[in-house]
This record gives structure tokens, sequence and C-alpha cells, in this order.
């Protein structure tokens, strides 16, 4: 006899209903949804044997309620459940009633989750709760009070621990981090959470909103990835713009991991796509084939800005922000430095505006070598798998993979030929630095 497969009709409705990318209207906060294909792939990322009668799931920022409605279509297909609960209007029921849980942000997202998950069912006590307001959510992670999250849901659910934590919390101030954290707090097993990629790119000392920062992620977080899937233009995932793309990612919380299964996914420039299994270390890159690019180059010393003592005649000056909005776009190829301004001290010019002063010189012939190398697109490509913000790049850390110049000065022009050369790229790569980076005269 041929096994039946239950197949959700959540999905299809959304779909029916164009909602498989839409913003939640709640007043001075808005809610993004995660497109049904992403939840899916999310709970693809579970083990199998999680999906058993004895397991509970918890949607940390239930929206839509499609992480929820994902699981329970993985549950109603488990064998281990089928076995344990063969009928499939009961087997429903019990994972409606038993296995399903979750936080909603506001009141909207509430009644959202509630009717895909439960649908028509009649149930007293629905198992997504909701703090009644979206401030009083955000306000315990951003006073690292996890334990008023804690004891409202051992309050609503008992003393129950949760073998997995999955869901798309929010991402202003760094309380993306927060919640990472709560919900490795909360499981017993795994936390899968879909968020900017900045855990990766920012420096480690960077303070977000509570207690927590990078570096603490990458410490306690970050050895326990099994899997990582990275979307280095976020606009392939949602209609946001974040500088380091989006991830999501598994968190065995019983294990230790040296490499991890990374895949890339990029709509615009397919050659980003794949993946691999490898170190993904903050002093390593997410992207993959960046990472191969990089890894290619050898051992290189890696570029510092120099002291500035402020009293030498020429001065380079410029714009902190990143400059082209459209990232690994072919259409759109990007500048990421802004434009500079070679100042003469003995002429009393000035540099207006938000930028900062990046080298200096008595020679003016030192500067313009200097101008040629940074605006090189070999150069300006190194610092795209670390931008993690708009503004403030020219620091050190945003320069950790970008090699100093080969003879370590500024004494000619440089050009992109002669640096290929210099690190012996292959055409392949190249290829790939020319397809990313926009030539700026």
């Amino acid at each position: 006899m041929e096994n039946k497969v239950y197949i959700d009709p959540y999905p299809k409705t959304m779909k029916m209903l164009g909602l498989e990318r839409i913003n939640i209207d709640c007043g001075n906060n808005t809610s993004i949804v995660t497109p049904a294909n992403i939840a899916k792939d999310m709970v693809a990322l579970l083990p199998d044997d999680v999906f058993i009668p004895e397991s509970k799931f918890l949607d940390i920022c239930c929206k839509s309620g499609i992480f929820l409605t994902s699981i329970r279509e993985k549950l109603m297909n488990s064998k281990a459940m089928i076995e344990a609960i063969p009928d499939d209007k009961e087997r429903y029921r019990y994972i409606t009633d038993n296995q399903l849980y979750g936080i909603a942000p506001n009141g909207q997202c509430q009644m959202y989750s509630v009717r895909a998950v439960y649908g028509t069912l009649r149930v007293d006590n629905p198992h997504i709760l909701c703090f009644g307001v979206f401030d009083q959510y955000k306000t315990a992670c951003l006073n690292n009070n996890h334990k008023m999250l804690i004891d409202e849901m051992k309050k609503e659910f008992g003393q129950m621990k949760f073998d997995v934590v999955i869901g798309n919390p929010p991402y202003n101030r760094g309380l993306d981090v927060d919640f990472v954290f709560l919900g490795y707090t909360l499981c017993d097993k795994y936390t899968c959470m879909i968020t900017p990629a900045k855990w990766q790119t920012a420096e480690a000392s960077q303070g977000i909103s509570s207690q927590h920062s990078y570096g603490e992620f990458r410490q306690v977080i970050v050895p326990c990835i099994k899997q990582v899937c990275f979307y280095p233009c976020c606009k392939d995932v949602f209609d946001i713009y974040q500088t380091d793309g989006i991830s999501y990612f598994l968190v065995d919380k019983n294990k230790k991991y040296d490499i991890a299964l990374v895949s890339n996914k990029c709509n615009d420039i397919t050659v980003f796509n794949g993946e691999e299994y490898r170190s993904i270390l903050h002093e390593e890159s997410l992207l993959n084939i960046g990472q191969e690019i990089i890894d290619s180059l050898g051992t290189y010393k890696v570029f510092q800005f120099p002291y500035i003592t402020g009293n030498k005649r020429y001065e380079i000056w410029m714009n902190t922000k990143v400059s082209g909005y459209d990232w690994y776009a072919t259409k759109h190829p990007r500048y990421v430095l802004s434009i500079s301004r070679l100042i003469d001290n003995t002429k009393n010019e000035s540099y207006s505006g938000e930028a900062k002063c990046i080298f200096e010189s008595d020679s003016i012939e030192e500067c313009k070598s200097f101008i040629s190398w940074i605006y090189s697109r070999f150069t300006r490509f190194f610092l795209v798998p670390n931008i993690s913000k708009l503004n403030n790049i020219q620091t050190d850390h945003c320069f950790r993979f970008v090699p100093a110049p080969p003879s370590g000065k500024f004494d000619h022009i440089y050009t992109d030929e002669e640096l290929y050369k210099a690190f012996n790229l292959p055409q392949k790569y190249i290829g790939v630095i020319e397809a990313v980076i926009k030539e700026r005269k």
C-alpha cells in the first residue's frame, strides 16, 4: 500500500492571497513575514529524529504562523508520527494540541498565527501567546530580561523545555542576537533562526542592544552551528536592505563543530551559489567563492590604515558611507568606497560632510599611488565580504581581508592587472571580481 503524503494547504493559501512577502502593519511597528519557501527550507535543516510525538516546537516570534505550519506538515508525514498515530485527523489534532507553541509580538500577528495553526479547530487555550504590546516584548530583550519572557512562557506552558526553537526575530538595534541567545536558552536540542549576517562581519567588541556582543555570539553560538545558509543579497529574501546579507542557521546546542555546511544562494550572480563544509569562525567569510578567492592569495600582509598625524601637506579624505546599494547585483555593480578628495593644507582646503582622513603625505605622488591602489577593483572586492553597515567602513576590521600592496609601498600608480598578476589570480576569479565591482575612474 502506497503511503499518503500530507500536504499542508497553508503555504498555498498564502500564495493565492498574495501573502508570501507581506509586511504586517502593527501601528508604529512592522513585522516582516518570512516567505513560505524560506520557512520550509529552515524546517528542512532540522534532523528527522526530532519529528517524533515527544518533541515540542516554539516559534519565538510568530507573525503569520508559517514556521509552525511548516513544522506541522513535516510532523504529519514523519514515519515516527504515523506509526504512533496512524489516523490523519487524530495525528493532526495531537500535533496542534501538544507540539506547536508560539510567541507573537502583537495581537495582529497572534491572530494570523492562531488562524494558521488551528484553522477551524475549537481550541480553548491556543498555545500562541501575546504580550500585548510589542514594545514590552522588545524591552525584555533590550534590558537582557530573558527571565521575564521565560516566566511568561512558564505561566502559559508550564515548566516545559522545547526541543526546537525557531523563528524570524526583530532586527532593529541588534535584537536578533538577543533572540538567538534566548532561543539557545529555551531549547534542549536545536535553535534555527533567520537573521542579518552581521554576526559574522561586525567587530567582536561592537555593542548592540543588550549585554550580548557579536564577539560573544561568535564564542557561544558559532561553534554550535551545524549548517548555515547565506544570501549575500538580502533582497533575495526580504524587501529590506542589509549590507551584510541574510543568513539562517541551525544551532545544535549539545555539540561543537569545527566545520559547518555553508550554503550560498544568489539570484543575480550564480557563481556565488554552492555549498561546502568549512570553518565559519569570524576570521573567515560566509561567502564561499569570496573565501575561495581569499584563500587563493596565500600568505599576505593585511592592510592597516596608517596613523594620521595631521601635520603633512597632503591629506586624502573620504566619505565614510558605503557607495552603491545594490549588493551582488549584476545590473548595478557596486562602487563600495565613496569618492575621495585630495586636500592641500597649504591652500587652506577642507572637506565637508561625513568623512575622515585616511591617508597623508608630503608627496602628492605618494597620495596618487594610494588612491590608485584603494580604488582598484582588486582592493574594493576584498572589502565586500566584511561590510556590516553603511557607514564608518574605513577601519582596520573592515579591511581585514584586504592585502597590502605587494611592495608595501605607495610609490607608483597601481592597476588591477598588476595586482591580479602579483597574487597570481586565475581568470575565473578575475571574472567574479569584475562582475561585482564597478570600475571607478
